[in-house]
């Protein structure tokens, strides 16, 4: 009786820990773009629109860094900083990395 009791608390137990692994990065503050910010597929390609936005040209749109989202837009933020000032966003459904200097409570 008492070990039945105790794999009936257990397995609950291990459900509600895989619950919250699965639904915590669900769970994300919401911040307003403060600037017109690129919204790139992957940090490699956030980084590159970085550095070509400090050549004389400037950077352009391009494969990896599609759009861009406006001033005033909410978003979800998942990550608030994955270095060098990138922040990993969910906006419009799909996963974003772009300024995490430009996000503003």
């Amino acid at each position: 009786m008492f070990r039945t009791k105790w794999r009936a608390k257990l397995s609950i137990a291990a459900g509600a820990l895989a619950a919250l692994m699965f639904c915590a990065p669900a769970l994300g503050k919401t911040a307003i773009v403060t600037q017109e910010t690129p919204a790139c597929t992957s940090w490699a390609g956030w980084h590159e629109w970085v550095l070509a936005s400090l050549r004389p040209k400037g950077a352009r749109f391009n494969k990896f860094c599609p759009t861009s989202i406006d001033k005033g837009t909410k978003v979800e933020v998942i990550e608030a900083d994955n270095g060098e000032g990138a922040a990993t966003i969910r906006w419009r459904n799909k996963t974003w990395y772009t300024h995490a200097d430009r996000l503003g409570d």
